[in-house]
């Protein structure tokens, strides 16, 4: 049996969830439900509980406010696969799309990996809408299929996802955490030759509530599509895999990125490695066993070896290769902390440059892999981007310049979870079962990084 999931992001729908579910449990489908709330204060979260403890096939994610609609796309979409469904359908829930037009979706003459509701095929769809809401929205689809060269409705949410058709890797390739996810997942999809098709659909007015989408998110998705456009080849091309990080650490070797390979080597030896030694000379004992997960070629652990027992952790073999050059007497293992803890349990462990590369969700499952991989009074240390460093700002500047002379190679592998501010690092390590014991974020590396001390915030996890 073809399994389905419907998955529906909700913020602030208090009076539009129950109505929804309701009507989407007559639909003569199969369908599982899956709704992700990004903290809503309305009373959504309540109610989605209580619903779910009546409908068996009902579950629901709860997520820190500011996670944005696209990055709560994605984790429906890695939800889907790791549930082994076969189809996923994702819509909104202020009735602007309607739970009886999915089996439309599923009615296209022939089966295609990916199928879009589209406002633009009827020129009766938008008759409902006022005269700015219709300019905005065909002023935008008239940038995606300009820019982009996307004829479809690239900006709606209306979709149907033929899970099996479609590599799973593809998404680690989509990081717009907004609502630039629609449209940059359309060019990704596109990219790797996944075919669209499109059905008609009516959105009448909204029934409740307004819309989310505000200047700001709007100036972000117009950056994300300028981006794009300017630089269709490169766009998050570089994976956060074994294979991208290979990429990554052979920076060196590459007459196109040999100058990144260098200023990042200068950064970590001038400003990370006293920084961290710091960090770990007063939180651990000289002598202390310790993990570096991610530890890439180990320029930062200069002198960290000295004093404790390390054990470098990392999924690519070329980082392995160089951290056993630089250190040689280090042990260095092969290991994913996103996939499963480290054994044997130690007393500490560490990574720098490594959350930012994962989703708000992989995040979680990062850090409580780190707190099963020590001893019970075990402390972790974080070094997590800013999503407003100098350093981001420097780099877009680089890939731009890199773009216009026709480099279209990546720097690094996608960074999707920037850290935004101390608030959104308590929520994450909360959710991870931490406490933040100490938090630094200073020009002692030109406010670049946040060095972020964890101890267990209750009793050990098994």
């Amino acid at each position: 049996m073809n399994r389905i999931l419907v998955g529906i992001p909700t913020l602030n729908e208090a009076k539009n969830v129950e109505p929804m579910i309701n009507r989407l449990l007559k639909v003569p489908l199969p369908m599982d439900l899956i709704f992700v709330d990004d903290q809503s204060d309305d009373g959504t979260s309540e109610t989605l509980d209580r619903l779910a403890l009546i409908h068996r096939g009902l579950t629901v994610l709860h997520r820190p406010r500011g996670g944005g609609i696209g990055s709560a796309h994605l984790e429906i979409i890695r939800y889907a696969y790791e549930h082994n469904y076969e189809t996923l359908v994702t819509m909104d829930c202020d009735f602007s799309h309607q739970p009886e037009d999915i089996p439309r979706l599923f009615a296209v003459s022939e089966p295609c990996p990916l199928v879009v509701g589209s406002r633009f095929l009827n020129t009766e769809s938008l008759s409902d809408w006022n005269i700015s809401r219709k300019f905005l929205t065909h002023f935008g689809h008239w940038l995606t299929r300009n820019l982009l060269q996307l004829p479809m409705d690239a900006t709606g949410a209306f979709r149907l996802y033929r899970l099996g058709m479609i590599p799973r890797d593809v998404w680690g390739q989509v990081t717009s955490s907004g609502y630039a996810f629609f449209f940059e997942s359309l060019v990704t999809l596109k990219r790797v030759g996944i075919l669209c098709s499109e059905i008609s659909i009516h959105l009448p007015k909204r029934v409740y509530g307004e819309s989310k989408l505000n200047f700001i998110q709007a100036l972000r998705s117009l950056m994300v599509l300028t981006r794009l456009y300017l630089y269709p080849q490169m766009s998050n091309t570089s994976k956060n895999n074994a294979e991208g990080w290979d990429e990554y650490w052979k920076a060196g070797k590459s007459n196109g990125r040999n100058w990144y390979a260098i200023l990042a080597s200068f950064y970590r030896q001038a400003f990370i490695v006293s920084r961290l030694e710091r960090l770990l000379c007063r939180h651990f004992q000289r002598g202390d066993h310790l993990y570096h997960v991610g530890c890439g070629g180990g320029e930062v652990d200069a002198r960290a070896v000295r004093f404790f027992n390390i054990v470098g952790v990392d999924i690519s073999p070329e980082a392995r290769r160089l951290y056993s050059r630089n250190h040689p007497t280090t042990k260095v293992r092969e290991g994913n902390i996103l996939d499963a803890p480290l054994f044997p349990p130690l007393v500490g462990i560490y990574s720098l440059g490594l959350v930012e590369h994962f989703s708000h969700q992989d995040i979680v499952k990062v850090l409580q892999n780190m707190r099963r991989s020590l001893h019970p009074e075990g402390k972790a240390i974080i070094f997590w981007p800013y999503r407003n460093a100098p350093s981001v700002y420097f780099l877009r500047l680089a890939s731009w310049i890199r773009g216009w002379l026709g480099i279209h190679e990546p720097l690094h592998p996608p960074e999707p979870s920037l850290l935004k501010s101390r608030a959104e690092a308590q929520r994450l390590v909360a959710q991870a079962g931490w406490e933040i014991l100490e938090y630094d974020f200073s020009p002692r590396d030109l406010w670049i990084q946040a060095a972020i001390v964890l101890r267990p915030a209750g009793p050990h996890v098994i």
